[in-house]
């Protein structure tokens, strides 16, 4: 019987991981660092790599994981030949274990890794726990982790990395050295591109790979998944036609028409336009991000005709003749009205209705402002406009109002704080409560943390003792404690002692951040029925059926 060999194929994503430093597009920041601290054996015992998907995150941990387990010796260039080193590569290497958070969150997963962290690696010199979506843990998972991410075993290193370190506790993040990964830009991830398909003998259009690294939003794996994509799609080339269909991205070549109809206000062609992009099923998304980048560079134009700008969306020739046709002012209001079209394009009954309700928004508008007298100077951006204040109101309806208000104090009647070596019985508080000594002791980074938390429980002489709830017991550390008391002493002038207790009592005080809270909501509250009695906002809203969104309202 005859049996038939499958050549499995693998994808470009995963054939082109970087095996070393030396292979990564961008991060230079971040290997710089990594590579300093292998060379002289300055080694940390819990690394955490943050940034967007597909940035490298976990291909930083597992180029680490050999730099450190190599059989040649720990260095910033592993060998990359060696068993460990291959095994490593291929997801089989005993002594790095990899967890994904986002399965494993209960405190009890989490409690089975850490029962075997004491053991000594089999193989390798470390035993490495690799935790990708770290974020994704419980908050009893996390207690359960912070004594052995503190201190852990000296063949031990943890590699942490998630998508929103927002979500961490500040506990895990002081234990951490910390690594923010950027987004690559287009122009980082084109040539990469290139090189690929040179290596894998595939024919390609420049300006095919140009919108790949587009739609990848600063992902190389998005953009090496969409190459395979391309390639499948154009039966083994990358061309241009066949990359824009792929991606959405018809009716590129409509853009500079499009533009010239809204500058001169000539709604018959834009619409027309309109119409053929939605006959050739162009993503409406993407030609609003065309339009926005082509004011983007008409305003650069016009405002810094100096500046080299690297990707122009038409040629330099016809940004110049567009500058011609606009006033700054028309340009912010094209942006904006382009930037809140792509966030209503969904509600609309079709997208090719929201997409032309966008265009003659930005027309309409426009000629409003210059059929009231608009007077416009040669060679100058002043412009007088009389109907200006009705303009900016309808637009204030729609963006994010910020009230600016002074920044909240809890129940503090003194001068501010003193500058930084002050004597601390300079603008001394008018009282000896907790609030109002607290804003004056100087204290910063993780003791202003722990501070900020605590609540006043009572005072007896030179004894002052708190509470902490439960849920923000990990904060409790000994030194963040002792320099809240060494800055009262200071403050005092004489010895003062704390005790801090877990779980606060019914006659405690709130917590400095808890009064701080409750201030912006007051204020934000008050902000609110201001704008709710606004008569030129409830005209905008009837005039538009429009709605408030209180959410979106900021104070300051």
């Amino acid at each position: 019987m005859r049996t038939q060999k499958i050549m499995a194929h693998q994808v470009l994503a995963r054939k082109w991981r970087p095996q070393q430093f030396k292979d990564l597009i961008g991060q230079t920041h971040v290997i710089q660092a990594l590579t300093h601290g292998l060379v002289h054996n300055r080694l940390h015992h819990a690394y955490l790599f943050t940034g967007t998907r597909g940035v490298g995150k976990t291909t930083i941990a597992r180029i680490i994981s050999k730099c450190l387990n190599c059989e040649k010796g720990i260095s910033a260039t592993p060998c990359g030949q060696c068993p460990t080193c291959v095994d490593i590569e291929n997801g089989r290497f005993v002594d790095l274990i990899e967890i994904d958070a986002a399965s494993k969150t209960k405190v009890e997963d989490t409690r089975e890794v850490l029962d075997n962290v004491m053991y000594a690696p089999i193989r390798g010199r470390y035993k490495i726990y690799l935790i990708d979506e770290v974020h994704m843990l419980s908050g009893h998972s996390f207690n359960a982790l912070l004594k052995t991410l503190e201190e852990p075993p000296e063949h031990v290193i943890f590699l942490l990395a998630t998508t929103d370190p927002q979500k961490l506790p500040i506990t895990v993040l002081s234990r951490c050295l910390q690594f923010q990964l950027k987004a690559l830009t287009p122009e980082q991830i084109t040539p990469h591109l290139a090189h690929v398909l040179q290596q894998e003998h595939v024919k390609f259009d420049p300006d095919a790979l140009h919108l790949i690294a587009q739609a990848a939003h600063g992902s190389m794996r998005d953009a090496l998944s969409l190459l395979d994509q391309a390639i499948a799609t154009g039966n083994g080339e990358v061309s241009q036609a066949s990359t824009s269909n792929m991606l959405g991205f018809q009716g590129q070549q409509l853009i500079l028409p499009l533009a010239q109809a809204i500058l001169t206000q000539d709604i018959p062609q834009a619409l027309t336009i309109s119409k053929k992009l939605d006959e050739v099923a162009a993503d409406f998304n993407y030609i609003l991000d065309e339009l926005i980048a082509l004011f983007h560079d008409i305003s650069i134009k016009q405002l810094a005709p100096d500046f080299i700008i690297s990707k122009l969306i038409v040629s330099d020739a016809d940004c110049k003749k567009l500058v011609q046709l606009c006033t700054p002012a028309d340009l912010q209001l094209f942006y904006q009205i382009a930037l809140y079209a792509k966030r209503d394009l969904p509600l609309a009954p079709t997208r090719s209705i929201g997409f032309e309700m966008a265009l003659l928004r930005m027309i309409a508008f426009r000629v409003e402002s210059h059929t009231t007298g608009v007077e416009t100077k040669a060679n100058s951006t002043a412009i007088t406009q009389p109907s200006a204040p009705i303009i900016e109101k309808r637009f204030e309806a729609t963006a994010a109002p910020v009230i600016k208000t002074e920044a909240p104090q809890a129940n503090i009647s003194s001068p501010p704080p003193p500058a930084v070596g002050a004597s601390s019985l300079q603008n001394k508080p008018a009282s000896d409560s907790w609030h109002d000594i607290l804003p004056h002791l100087g204290l910063t980074a993780f003791a202003k943390a722990l501070a900020d938390h605590l609540h006043f429980e009572r005072r007896e002489a030179d004894h002052f003792y708190f509470s902490l709830e439960e849920k923000n017991a990990p904060m409790l550390q000994e030194r963040h404690r002792q320099k809240i008391a060494d800055a009262l002493t200071q403050y005092f002038k004489s010895p003062i002692n704390m005790s801090v207790q877990i779980g606060r009592s019914q006659h405690s005080q709130n917590s400095a951040l808890e009064q701080r809270q409750d201030t912006l909501n007051k204020k934000q509250e008050t902000a609110l029925n201001n704008f709710k009695e606004d008569k030129n906002l409830q005209k905008v809203l009837a005039n538009f059926d429009g709605k408030m969104m209180p959410e979106t309202l900021t104070v300051e």
